[in-house]
Order: structure tokens, then C-alpha cells, then sequence
């Protein structure tokens, strides 16, 4: 049921933004790698509902509260849960990173968009963290960009690990090996790492 749910919001809604970059590809360009939001974001709307369920039956339980004023308690909480779902949905189908042969490209929002790219020649560092054991496992993590005059960071990606491996892949090959490797950090919080600049033999001694 849930990947049926993924299918149908991706395919009714992400695919519009996957056409939005591609109409802003140059000559020539194309698109080798792209991911999005996990469907681990949903969990915070599984939490939220969890715990306002609990808190409503330990109130009508406790105090012995009349069922026909519960009912309207009930029914407020099942239209606070549906607006977090739609608020998440719409983050987790409105955002699209993508990488093409030429630059790294991050699309967000359907109301007000937000676009940033960055030539691949101007990206200096890519970062996975995975904040959790959990997060590890299912494969969800964030992801920072250091590019030559500004830091984003992505989080919630799913797949962090495969598309940092192409975006830093991508970007080594236009700077001839000077991209400093990608650092994926395991822990709850992450340092970050000093800015790297390396001169020409010093990028062609890494690169072998």
C-alpha cells in the first residue's frame, strides 16, 4: 500500500518537476543521477497521529468524558493529521535533486519554487551524514554541498550514498581529480570539514 501511495504521488506530482529541470537543461546537457525525499519524512505524521490518539483516549478513559464530545476531539485530530500528511506529501513530491554531465541542480515547492544549481567545476565538497543507526539502515540521510561560496544542506535523502558517489564522481572528472572525497559521518552530529584547495600536481598525485 505504501510503495502504491509512492507511485501515485510521484506520478501525479514529482514527475511535473522532473520535466521543470529537464526544460532548463543547456545543449548538450543531461541528466545522469537524481533522487529525492525518503518516505522515512511520513514517520513524523505517524508520531503526531500516534500521539494525539493516545493523549485523547487517555483523557476520555481518565476523566470518563462522554463519547459525543470525544467525537469532535477525534474528528479535530483526524483533520490536524491530514494537514501534516498533505504538508508532507507535498515536500516529499516537490523535491527533486539531480545531477547532469554539467552542474548539481535541487528543486523544491510547488506554490513558491526554489531553485539552486552549481556548476560541477564550482562544487569543492560533498558530505553524508547519517544522523541515526536507524536512518543507516533504511538508507536516510542528509546531504552538504560545499561549493566555492555557499554550503546547502539537503536533508532526509534517500540514497544519500549513491548519489554523492555520482555528484563526486561527476565533479572529480570536469576538475581533473581535485574534488576532496565525499566524508560520510555515522554520528548524531557532524563536523565540518576545513575548506581544501589543492594545487595541479597535488590533484594529479590524488587522482592516481
Amino acid at each position: 500500500m505504501t510503495t502504491l501511495l509512492r507511485c501515485v504521488i510521484i506520478t501525479l506530482i514529482g514527475d511535473r518537476f522532473m520535466n521543470y529541470l529537464e526544460s532548463h537543461l543547456s545543449k548538450g546537457e543531461k541528466i545522469v543521477a537524481r533522487t529525492r525525499k525518503s518516505a522515512f519524512i511520513f514517520m513524523r505524521d505517524v508520531l503526531l497521529a500516534a500521539l494525539l490518539v493516545g493523549v485523547a483516549l487517555g483523557v476520555q478513559f481518565g476523566f470518563k468524558i462522554d463519547m459525543n464530545v470525544m467525537r469532535w476531539v477525534y474528528i479535530a485530530i483526524i483533520l490536524v493529521v491530514l494537514l501534516a500528511v498533505a504538508d508532507t506529501t507535498v515536500k516529499y513530491a516537490s523535491t527533486l535533486l539531480a545531477v547532469s554531465n554539467k552542474r548539481f541542480m535541487f528543486k523544491e515547492d510547488i506554490i513558491t519554487i526554489k531553485v539552486f544549481d552549481a556548476q560541477l567545476r564550482n562544487v569543492d565538497c560533498v558530505e553524508v551524514e547519517y544522523r541515526t543507526p536507524l536512518r543507516r539502515a533504511l538508507n536516510v540521510g542528509d546531504i552538504t554541498v560545499r561549493t566555492r561560496s555557499s554550503v546547502h544542506t539537503f536533508t532526509n535523502v534517500a540514497r544519500p550514498d549513491r548519489f554523492s558517489a555520482v555528484l563526486n564522481k561527476r565533479a572529480a572528472d570536469v576538475q581533473d581529480g581535485c574534488l576532496s572525497r565525499a566524508n560520510v559521518t555515522f554520528g548524531i552530529t557532524k563536523s565540518n570539514p576545513p575548506y581544501v584547495k589543492c594545487e595541479k600536481n597535488e590533484c594529479a598525485e590524488s587522482a592516481r
